[in-house]
């Protein structure tokens, strides 16, 4: 077999394979003959049948099968031999000579993984927050569960900020109701910023049983095109207004949240620990999106289309599954691609040449944290031990963490304080 390799652009590559005529009439000969012990042919007893016979019937189909399965083999030792890492899916094969009796000539087009010389990172710097939870974030996130099991008390007051009113509502553009303009009995709460601007309060100030008109114009950028930046009149008839009650701190609402005791220092204590936990996830996806971006940004890679294209098409599918997400533009699918490729490569290479591995106490270390959410914790981590694909997942995981770390002991770290608000509303 003869082999010669061109490069074509940055990345891509023809290869020529030669394969001696001799190989492939061998093989050929070899089927050939293996078919009569095993076909029929009328006028004859099976496997009786001369091998001339065989031939005119089926050189040409065996002939294809072999010129498959040869070019198929003799790529793959190219490019062993060549020691060339392809990168994409299949290569684009191109048959130059394919005549009986003649050498097997063809191309191979393809691109290869760009070599990688890592840039050093010791020079620069990351910042890392320094975040503690404390009593004031633990009764914070307690009030809100309050105002998310807020009951609704009718008064007979004109209604007010954050009253719950009960609506019914016509609106029109130039005097002719438009198409989902008018509902009945609809709840919302004022200052809730659920309708237009302007909408709720001009309803302040109204009493149940009361109409009144009002005027709102619509965004330029509003998601229906025939409304988009029109003024309309809306008929209000306020069937109800309600001011909000929360729950009272006690027993029953505590218990309400899974916490046995009733105590409202256990269920504290429960959400500390799950806020903890929550911030210690944000402060290290935080830091682990710097230090990749950094990564990214300090090294120049060229990388191969084919893994691009890839890649867009798993974003593609990915995002149509999400149905409640709209699709980006084709140049943004591109960029975001970009980056993909461009990170795995760069974290494919600082695992290679440093020789990373994750540790087993790595890999426990995340078993722990993802059962610690579970109630029966030990049950959790067995399932996953029992399930190839899951400890996969964890392991991968888990090797990305080690390249993480690794990553960080290159730069400078610079603590920075903050609140525990600051860092989970970003």
């Amino acid at each position: 077999m003869q082999v010669s390799v061109e490069t074509t652009s940055g990345l891509g590559r023809k290869m020529t394979i030669q394969v001696p005529s001799d190989e492939i009439e061998s093989e050929v000969s070899k089927k050939l003959k293996d078919l009569s012990n095993r076909v029929r042919i009328d006028g004859f007893r099976p496997g009786k049948a001369p091998l001339k016979v065989i031939k005119q019937r089926y050189d040409g189909q065996v002939r294809q099968q072999v010129l498959e399965e040869v070019i198929q083999k003799s790529l793959h030792e190219a490019i062993v031999q060549e020691n060339i890492r392809m990168a994409g899916g299949a290569p684009h094969i191109e048959p130059k000579n394919i005549a009986p009796g003649e050498n097997l000539e063809f191309f191979a087009t393809f691109e290869v993984y760009p070599d990688i010389e890592l840039a050093a990172l010791d020079d620069n710097e990351i910042e890392k927050y320094t975040v503690a939870v404390v009593d004031k974030d633990v009764d914070n996130l307690i009030e809100k569960l309050q105002v998310q099991h807020v009951t609704w008390d009718s008064v007979e007051r004109p209604a007010k900020d954050e009253d719950q009113v009960i609506i019914n509502f016509v609106g029109k553009i130039d005097g002719v109701a438009f198409e989902g303009g008018a509902a009945e009995n609809t709840p919302l709460v004022l200052g809730s910023k659920m309708m237009i601007e302007g909408f709720e309060a001009q309803i302040i100030g109204a009493s149940s049983g009361e109409t009144r008109t009002i005027q709102v114009t619509f965004p330029e950028d509003y998601g229906n095109a025939e409304l988009a930046g029109k003024q309309a009149d809306f008929d209000i008839e306020v069937n109800n207004v309600s001011e909000p009650k929360l729950p009272e701190l006690n027993e029953d609402f505590v218990k309400s949240f899974g916490v046995a005791s009733g105590d409202l220092e256990d269920l504290k204590k429960d959400i500390r620990d799950n806020m903890e936990r929550e911030l210690l996830q944000k402060i290290r996806k935080d830091i682990k999106n710097k230090i990749l971006e950094m990564l990214v940004e300090k090294n120049n890679v060229e990388i191969p289309k084919a893994l691009i294209d890839s890649e867009v098409s798993s974003l593609v599918q990915q995002m149509s599954e999400q149905k409640n997400q709209g699709m980006p533009s084709d140049e943004e699918l591109e960029k975001a691609a970009t980056n993909r490729v461009k990170t795995g490569l760069l974290v494919a290479e600082v695992i290679r040449v440093n020789k990373l591995e994750a540790s087993q106490d790595k890999i426990e270390e995340i078993l722990k944290n993802v059962a610690s959410t579970y109630d029966d914790a030990d049950k959790f981590i067995e399932s996953y031990r029992q399930n190839k694909n899951a400890m996969q997942s964890v392991e991968s995981f888990a090797l990305e963490e080690t390249v993480v770390d690794f990553l960080l002991g290159q730069v400078k770290v610079k603590q920075k304080p903050a609140s525990f608000d600051e860092i989970m509303n970003q």
